[in-house]
Protein backbone atom coordinates (compact mmCIF):
# COMPACT_ATOMS: atom_id res chain seq x y z
CA UNK A 1 0.00 0.00 0.00
CA UNK A 2 1.15 3.53 -0.78
CA UNK A 3 0.83 6.55 1.46
CA UNK A 4 -2.60 7.45 0.09
CA UNK A 5 -3.87 3.91 0.59
CA UNK A 6 -2.59 3.88 4.17
CA UNK A 7 -4.32 7.20 4.85
CA UNK A 8 -7.58 5.81 3.46
CA UNK A 9 -7.21 2.66 5.55
CA UNK A 10 -6.72 4.64 8.77
CA UNK A 11 -9.59 6.92 7.86
CA UNK A 12 -11.79 3.87 7.31
CA UNK A 13 -10.86 2.36 10.66
CA UNK A 14 -11.90 5.65 12.27
CA UNK A 15 -15.28 5.72 10.54
CA UNK A 16 -18.62 3.91 10.61
CA UNK A 17 -17.20 1.59 7.89
CA UNK A 18 -14.65 0.14 10.31
CA UNK A 19 -15.72 -3.41 9.44
CA UNK A 20 -14.80 -3.04 5.76
CA UNK A 21 -11.56 -1.27 6.64
CA UNK A 22 -10.64 -4.00 9.12
CA UNK A 23 -11.23 -6.72 6.51
CA UNK A 24 -9.09 -4.75 4.08
CA UNK A 25 -6.36 -4.45 6.67
CA UNK A 26 -6.36 -8.21 7.29
CA UNK A 27 -6.29 -8.97 3.58
CA UNK A 28 -3.29 -6.71 3.05
CA UNK A 29 -1.35 -7.20 6.28
CA UNK A 30 -2.59 -10.47 7.77
CA UNK A 31 0.36 -12.33 6.18
CA UNK A 32 2.80 -9.86 7.77
CA UNK A 33 1.25 -10.47 11.19
CA UNK A 34 1.26 -14.22 10.76
CA UNK A 35 4.86 -14.34 9.54
CA UNK A 36 5.89 -12.35 12.58
CA UNK A 37 3.97 -14.71 14.86
CA UNK A 38 5.53 -17.71 13.14
CA UNK A 39 9.02 -16.30 13.57
CA UNK A 40 8.57 -15.99 17.33
CA UNK A 41 6.80 -19.28 18.06
CA UNK A 42 7.85 -22.91 17.89
CA UNK A 43 4.98 -24.43 15.88
CA UNK A 44 2.02 -23.54 13.67
CA UNK A 45 -0.62 -23.96 16.38
CA UNK A 46 1.19 -21.54 18.69
CA UNK A 47 1.71 -19.15 15.76
CA UNK A 48 -2.01 -19.22 14.95
CA UNK A 49 -2.94 -18.52 18.58
CA UNK A 50 -0.40 -15.70 18.72
CA UNK A 51 -1.74 -14.32 15.44
CA UNK A 52 -5.29 -14.26 16.77
CA UNK A 53 -4.06 -12.52 19.92
CA UNK A 54 -2.36 -9.87 17.78
CA UNK A 55 -5.52 -9.30 15.76
CA UNK A 56 -7.63 -9.02 18.91
CA UNK A 57 -5.24 -6.47 20.38
CA UNK A 58 -5.05 -4.45 17.17
CA UNK A 59 -8.87 -4.33 16.98
CA UNK A 60 -9.22 -3.39 20.66
CA UNK A 61 -10.29 0.10 21.72
CA UNK A 62 -11.37 1.32 18.29
CA UNK A 63 -8.20 0.01 16.64
CA UNK A 64 -6.30 2.42 18.83
CA UNK A 65 -2.87 0.90 18.15
CA UNK A 66 -3.26 1.10 14.39
CA UNK A 67 -4.52 4.67 14.58
CA UNK A 68 -1.34 5.68 16.44
CA UNK A 69 0.65 5.33 13.23
CA UNK A 70 1.98 8.66 12.02
CA UNK A 71 1.99 8.78 8.20
CA UNK A 72 4.38 11.73 8.36
CA UNK A 73 6.91 9.83 10.46
CA UNK A 74 10.17 8.39 9.21
CA UNK A 75 9.10 4.72 9.36
CA UNK A 76 6.91 3.17 6.68
CA UNK A 77 3.64 1.59 7.80
CA UNK A 78 4.84 -1.97 7.24
CA UNK A 79 8.08 -1.35 9.18
CA UNK A 80 6.10 0.21 12.01
CA UNK A 81 3.58 -2.65 11.94
CA UNK A 82 6.32 -5.28 12.19
CA UNK A 83 7.63 -3.60 15.35
CA UNK A 84 4.14 -3.48 16.84
CA UNK A 85 3.50 -7.11 15.87
CA UNK A 86 6.78 -8.27 17.40
CA UNK A 87 5.98 -6.54 20.67
CA UNK A 88 2.53 -8.12 20.70
CA UNK A 89 4.21 -11.50 20.21
CA UNK A 90 6.29 -10.84 23.31
CA UNK A 91 3.14 -9.84 25.21
CA UNK A 92 1.45 -13.06 24.11
CA UNK A 93 4.37 -15.11 25.37
CA UNK A 94 4.31 -13.30 28.70
CA UNK A 95 0.59 -13.96 28.91
CA UNK A 96 1.34 -17.67 28.61
CA UNK A 97 3.99 -17.68 31.33
CA UNK A 98 3.20 -14.57 33.39
CA UNK A 99 4.87 -11.17 33.16
CA UNK A 100 7.60 -10.29 35.63
CA UNK A 101 6.95 -7.26 37.80
CA UNK A 102 9.69 -4.69 38.43
CA UNK A 103 11.78 -5.20 41.55
CA UNK A 104 10.20 -3.78 44.69
CA UNK A 105 12.89 -1.10 44.93
CA UNK A 106 11.75 0.16 41.49
CA UNK A 107 8.02 0.41 42.21
CA UNK A 108 8.18 4.17 42.82
CA UNK A 109 9.71 4.99 39.45
CA UNK A 110 8.05 7.57 37.22
CA UNK A 111 6.07 6.32 34.19
CA UNK A 112 8.98 7.26 31.90
CA UNK A 113 11.51 5.47 34.10
CA UNK A 114 9.29 2.38 34.25
CA UNK A 115 9.04 2.29 30.45
CA UNK A 116 12.80 2.60 30.09
CA UNK A 117 13.31 -0.11 32.71
CA UNK A 118 10.88 -2.37 30.86
CA UNK A 119 12.46 -1.94 27.41
CA UNK A 120 16.15 -1.64 28.26
CA UNK A 121 16.48 -3.92 31.28
CA UNK A 122 13.54 -6.33 31.29
CA UNK A 123 13.41 -6.90 27.52
CA UNK A 124 16.99 -6.02 26.65
CA UNK A 125 15.95 -3.84 23.70
CA UNK A 126 18.50 -1.61 22.03
CA UNK A 127 18.47 2.13 22.64
CA UNK A 128 17.14 2.68 19.12
CA UNK A 129 14.28 0.22 19.65
CA UNK A 130 13.55 1.73 23.06
CA UNK A 131 13.34 5.25 21.61
CA UNK A 132 10.89 3.99 18.98
CA UNK A 133 8.64 2.56 21.69
CA UNK A 134 8.95 5.57 23.97
CA UNK A 135 8.03 7.92 21.14
CA UNK A 136 4.52 6.41 21.11
CA UNK A 137 3.93 7.52 24.71
CA UNK A 138 6.59 10.17 25.39
CA UNK A 139 7.09 12.07 22.12
CA UNK A 140 10.16 14.24 22.04
CA UNK A 141 12.41 12.15 24.27
CA UNK A 142 15.94 11.95 22.91
CA UNK A 143 18.97 9.76 23.28
CA UNK A 144 20.60 11.98 25.92
CA UNK A 145 17.60 11.78 28.25
CA UNK A 146 17.26 8.06 27.67
CA UNK A 147 20.94 7.50 28.46
CA UNK A 148 20.72 9.61 31.64
CA UNK A 149 17.74 7.66 32.98
CA UNK A 150 19.34 4.39 31.95
CA UNK A 151 22.52 5.25 33.86
CA UNK A 152 20.52 6.04 37.01
CA UNK A 153 18.63 2.77 36.75
CA UNK A 154 21.82 0.82 36.08
CA UNK A 155 23.44 2.28 39.20
CA UNK A 156 20.37 1.36 41.26
CA UNK A 157 20.50 -2.32 40.31
CA UNK A 158 22.27 -4.72 42.61
CA UNK A 159 24.51 -7.43 41.18
CA UNK A 160 21.87 -10.02 42.04
CA UNK A 161 19.15 -8.04 40.24
CA UNK A 162 21.37 -7.74 37.15
CA UNK A 163 21.90 -11.51 37.21
CA UNK A 164 18.14 -12.16 37.52
CA UNK A 165 17.35 -9.85 34.58
CA UNK A 166 20.06 -11.42 32.44
CA UNK A 167 18.79 -14.92 33.23
CA UNK A 168 15.22 -13.99 32.32
CA UNK A 169 16.30 -12.52 28.98
CA UNK A 170 18.43 -15.54 28.13
CA UNK A 171 15.47 -17.82 28.87
CA UNK A 172 13.31 -15.89 26.42
CA UNK A 173 16.02 -15.76 23.76
CA UNK A 174 16.65 -19.52 23.99
CA UNK A 175 12.99 -20.27 23.22
CA UNK A 176 12.63 -22.36 20.03
CA UNK A 177 12.04 -20.02 17.12
CA UNK A 178 10.76 -20.99 13.68
CA UNK A 179 11.85 -19.38 10.44
CA UNK A 180 9.10 -17.32 8.85
CA UNK A 181 8.17 -17.76 5.23
CA UNK A 182 8.45 -21.55 4.98
CA UNK A 183 6.69 -23.12 2.01
CA UNK A 184 3.02 -23.71 2.74
CA UNK A 185 3.20 -21.56 5.88
CA UNK A 186 0.36 -19.24 5.00
CA UNK A 187 -2.08 -22.08 4.53
CA UNK A 188 -2.71 -21.99 8.25
CA UNK A 189 -3.25 -18.24 8.01
CA UNK A 190 -5.88 -18.65 5.30
CA UNK A 191 -7.82 -21.10 7.47
CA UNK A 192 -7.53 -18.95 10.56
CA UNK A 193 -8.62 -15.85 8.68
CA UNK A 194 -11.82 -17.60 7.66
CA UNK A 195 -12.44 -18.71 11.25
CA UNK A 196 -11.74 -15.42 12.97
CA UNK A 197 -12.39 -12.59 10.55
CA UNK A 198 -16.09 -12.39 11.45
CA UNK A 199 -15.39 -12.10 15.17
CA UNK A 200 -12.60 -9.59 14.70
CA UNK A 201 -14.69 -7.59 12.25
CA UNK A 202 -17.48 -7.49 14.83
CA UNK A 203 -14.96 -6.17 17.38
CA UNK A 204 -13.97 -3.38 15.04
CA UNK A 205 -17.58 -2.40 14.39
CA UNK A 206 -18.65 -2.61 18.01
CA UNK A 207 -15.86 -0.34 19.19
CA UNK A 208 -16.32 2.21 16.41
CA UNK A 209 -20.01 2.21 15.64
CA UNK A 210 -21.36 5.61 14.63
CA UNK A 211 -25.07 6.11 15.20
CA UNK A 212 -26.96 7.74 12.31
CA UNK A 213 -27.97 11.34 12.85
Amino acid sequence: MGDCAIALLLEGLHSSNACDAWVGFLESYGPVLYQTARAYTSNQDAAADCYVYMCDELARNRCRRLLKFNPKGRASFITWLRVVARNLCFDWHRGQSGRHRPFKSFEDLSPLELEIYHWRFARGSSQHETLQQLALVFPGIGLDELSAVEDRLQNSLTSRQRWILSTRRQTEISMPVAVAGEEGELGVLDIRLELYVSRLCANAVNVRHVEPQ
